[in-house]
């Protein structure tokens, strides 16, 4: 494909992977050492926040507007009683939402209690590493 004036283009990312993690963006599935992942909207949305920005801190402010677009998500597709409330919390939390869904998505990934692959920056926000090679 030649680009050069006049023409335009435009490159579609649709996945993330970074040979543990994988994220297809258009299927919305999550895989971590090729063991599917279930994530709930408000996890999904921090994973792709964090991926997309990968190796960068990412403040706690997007994260609390992803997780509560996440929760607003989950209720809108019929998310149970019990969770739609949970999601409301979450919504309300903000910051403590960011580091509860870090902890969630830690222990989906069957990561150690101490260990967490996604870093928490203090007083700035979190950080998806990149993978050593890339």
């Amino acid at each position: 494909m030649a680009v050069g004036p006049g023409s335009s283009s435009v490159l579609v990312v649709t996945s993330f992977d970074d040979g543990s993690l994988h994220v297809d963006f258009e299927r919305r599935d999550v895989t971590f050492h090729l063991k599917p992942l279930d994530v709930s909207p408000p996890e999904y949305n921090m994973l792709v926040l964090l991926v997309r920005h990968c190796g960068q801190i990412v403040p706690f402010e997007e994260f609390e507007d992803a997780i509560r677009e996440g929760a607003a998500e989950a209720v809108r597709e019929g998310a149970d009683e019990e969770l739609s409330e949970q999601y409301e919390v979450m919504r309300e939390m903000g910051y403590l939402a960011a580091l509860h869904v870090r902890e969630l998505l830690s222990r989906r990934m069957g990561c150690r209690p101490d260990y967490s692959p996604i870093e928490a920056v203090r007083a700035r926000g979190f950080r998806y590493p990149r993978a050593k090679g890339l």
